[in-house]
C-alpha cells in the first residue's frame, strides 16, 4: 500500500501562537505535481526529515482550518466528465479556483482522468446544523 500514495505537507497555522507548521497527510502517488501543486500550495515531501515526520488525517486538517476541499470537474479530450475532490491550503484561498481552471489534472497510470482539463470548480457547503 506505500507505493499508492506520496507524502505530501502544506504549511499552516493551528493552535494557540500562531506558528507556521508543516502539515503532512497522505494524498493519491502523483497527483500533487507540476500546475496542480503549485496551484494548491500542496507539496511532495523529498527530504528524508519529512518522511519521519507524522501523518495527520485529512480530516483533521479539514476541521483545524489548514486545509479547504474544492470539488473540479474536468472534461477528457473524448468528452467524458471526471469529478475530483482536490484539497488545498488556506493560504492560497483567494487564487485557487482561477488557477485550477488554467490547469489540466495529473497524468497518472491506470486512471481513466489523466490529463482531463478542469472545466468546473465548486465548492461544497458545509452544515452546520440541521433544525
Amino acid at each position: 500500500m506505500a507505493g499508492l500514495y506520496d507524502k505530501v505537507f502544506v504549511l499552516g497555522t493551528a493552535g494557540i501562537g500562531g506558528a507556521t507548521n508543516k502539515f503532512y497527510f497522505l494524498a493519491r502517488k502523483g497527483f500533487y505535481t507540476g500546475e496542480i501543486a503549485t496551484a494548491t500550495g500542496v507539496t511532495v515531501c523529498s527530504a528524508a526529515a519529512d518522511k519521519a515526520a507524522p501523518v495527520t488525517a485529512v480530516k483533521e486538517l479539514l476541521h483545524s482550518g489548514v486545509l479547504k476541499t474544492v470539488d473540479v470537474i474536468a472534461t477528457g479530450t473524448d468528452g467524458t466528465k471526471f469529478k475530483s475532490k482536490i484539497h488545498y491550503a488556506v493560504a492560497e484561498d483567494g487564487t485557487v479556483e482561477a488557477a485550477l481552471l488554467a490547469t489540466t489534472l495529473p497524468t497518472i497510470t491506470g486512471a481513466k482522468s489523466s490529463g482531463a482539463a478542469i472545466t468546473a470548480i465548486s465548492v461544497p457547503l458545509r452544515v452546520t446544523g440541521r433544525s
